[in-house]
């Protein structure tokens, strides 16, 4: 794997992001936090003028639950108005609506125990026993106890998926509570007959669009590995050039005619780039991958993140030759390094954590941004190890997303600088990660980073009791040099002069030159044999070596157990043995 190897928020804005919003996520936040006290401060006001009118109690119970009603289906209006809008940032405000509705059903309560019924139970419980209306009020209250109970950080994280599930009461306590209200009204019942038309509508909403979701997640398979996405070679236009860092870059690619990606891939793939460098042999060209760090819900671009590595040649073609405007050959997608049943909230685990070292944050923010894209329910733990916060690639994106979802959760550390509010100092520990994700030992854990630092946290996930097989890891490295960079710099046995190669099932063999490829040596003979991308990305050309050796340029449409097992890519793979016995 090369130099940025392969690998749930909204597409970044980078070339606007010093520039805050007029309506962002504070704004939004603090209009319901002031927004919501009015009522109560009216109430006082009218109080204190004498102008409740002749039953000022029942003005207050009446104006108390009033409130209570508005502010439950504010909240139910929140997530409407985002998937209607797209503006996420509205999202801001649910809990405090949510809250206020809760504390005016308390104080509506209050009002009528306290002054309604002069504090006697008895009189309240013989009330309740009596009145219908007063038991689907109390049962809306119930419904909304444990939703304010649960608004606080720390148990969203404790409780994860399930917070998710336990706040859909409040879609009972919505409907209860409009109910109570039409109830209660003796005479004109056109205001709760409005609300309750809003209410239904609203509810309706939410029922087709998770009816929606149900029917598209039963067209898709099953949850399990995530499927390659169909391959592709040709030209992307490097749209806009990023400055994250001083020696990190971020490439936005586009179709250069406009339009959508000629290809799908996942959050956590890689693309292949063919980079023209001059070798000691003259122009060659070097391929390297590089990671997706953009979601691939946005379908008009996608962009890589790359360091510049001063010994390395396919970061520094890039960093040094590539400018806005140039095209670029790639191919792709490939890798393993996905969370594709992410998109599928019915069978997704109740949450993932998302560990990145250097640069290695690249599949961790594809990943990231896809799940905050599609409003993903589960929690997401994203550990973030820099050495000083001059490396933090995409730091205020991600602190950004972890203050906006409420299910994101950050943890950033810089193992150079001393620590800050923001910030933890020193490498991460068995302790910091038992500390940040309660339940570690049941989620599935991707892992992206230098070696050694992968190494040393997957002995620590260890220690801490989580599974190997939970436990999914991208090594960044760097990639092989072209031939003609200088003795000693290309890995791996030579190719030998001539190979007889052996078909075995197809009963042909060819003497072929050692630079022919066993794709190549099967189409000479004629002996079938799929393929589609001839890059050893697609994996349709895998095929079992029983006999000989080869060398292949890339390798990474294998897993290790079908490596150990004898398969080659062969559009790939070329001889170091002289004679090869290829079972097809």
């Amino acid at each position: 794997m090369s130099a940025a190897s392969p690998s749930l928020a909204p597409a970044r804005s980078r070339d606007s992001a010093s520039a805050r919003p007029l309506f962002d996520a504070a704004f939004w936040r603090w209009a319901a936090i002031i927004n919501g006290g009015v009522p109560l401060a009216l109430l006082a006001w009218d109080a204190w003028q004498g102008a409740l009118g002749p039953d000022p109690v029942d003005a207050a119970i009446r104006t108390t639950g009033l409130a209570s009603v508005t502010f439950l289906v504010l909240t139910l209006a929140v997530t409407p108005i985002r998937l209607l809008t797209g503006w996420t940032d509205v999202l801001a405000m649910r809990r405090a609506l949510g809250l206020y509705a809760f504390a005016y059903a308390v104080a509506h309560l209050v009002v009528y125990i306290v002054w309604e019924q002069a504090g006697s139970l008895r009189r309240v419980g013989e009330e309740l026993a009596a009145r219908s209306y007063l038991q689907i009020g109390l049962a809306a209250l119930l419904a909304m106890t444990p939703l304010a109970i649960t608004s606080v950080d720390a148990l969203v994280r404790r409780l994860g998926a399930w917070w998710k599930r336990l706040h859909r009461l409040i879609y009972v306590a919505a409907a209860l509570g409009v109910i109570h209200f039409y109830m209660q009204v003796k005479s004109d019942v056109r205001l709760p007959l409005i609300y309750g038309a809003v209410t239904a509508g609203l509810i309706g909403f939410r029922a087709a669009k998770h009816y929606r979701d149900l029917r598209i997640a039963a067209r898709r398979a099953p949850a399990g590995p995530a499927e390659k996405p169909t391959s592709w070679r040709g030209q992307l236009e490097v749209a806009r050039i990023f400055e994250e860092t001083p020696d990190v870059k971020t490439y936005r690619l586009v179709p250069p005619a406009g339009g959508e990606l000629p290809f799908n891939y996942a959050a956590g793939q890689y693309l292949t780039v063919s980079l023209p460098v001059q070798t000691e042999s003259g122009p060659a060209t070097l391929k390297r991958s590089y990671s997706f760090s953009s979601a691939p819900t946005r379908r008009g671009y996608c962009e890589i993140t790359v360091k510049r590595d001063p010994s390395g040649i396919g970061s520094r073609a890039l960093h040094d030759g590539v400018s806005e405007g140039d095209l670029l050959t790639v191919a792709g997608p490939a890798g393993r390094f996905t969370f594709q049943d992410a998109a599928e909230p019915v069978a997704a685990p109740a949450g993932v954590v998302l560990i990145a070292g250097g640069v290695g944050l690249t599949p961790i923010l594809s990943i990231l941004r896809s799940l905050t894209d599609r409003s993903w329910p589960g929690a997401i733990y994203v550990v973030n190890v820099q050495k000083t916060r001059a490396d933090l690639i995409a730091g205020a994106e991600l602190r950004a997303l972890a203050a906006r979802f409420p299910n994101v959760h950050l943890l950033t550390a810089v193992t150079r600088e001393p620590a800050d509010d923001a910030h933890l100092s020193g490498r991460l520990t068995a302790e910091r990660l038992r500390d940040f994700v309660p339940n570690l030992k049941k989620l599935p854990v991707f892992l992206c980073g230098s070696e050694p630092m992968m190494a040393a946290t997957r002995g620590l996930l260890r220690s801490l009791g989580v599974p190997p097989e939970r436990i999914a890891t991208e090594e960044f490295t760097a990639g092989p040099p072209p031939q003609g960079l200088g003795e000693g710099e290309t890995d791996g046995p030579a190719v030998v002069p001539a190979a007889a190669i052996t078909f075995t099932r197809a009963g042909r063999s060819v003497t072929a030159p050692g630079e022919t490829t066993v794709l190549e040596a099967a189409e000479q003979v004629g002996v079938p044999m799929p393929y589609e991308c001839r890059s050893g990305l697609c994996g349709q050309c895998k095929v079992r070596c029983t006999e000989g050796a080869v060398t292949m340029e890339s390798r990474d449409a294998l897993s290790s157990k079908e490596e150990k097992a004898g398969y080659i890519l062969a559009c790939q793979s070329r001889a170091t043995t002289t004679a090869l016995t290829i079972d097809a």
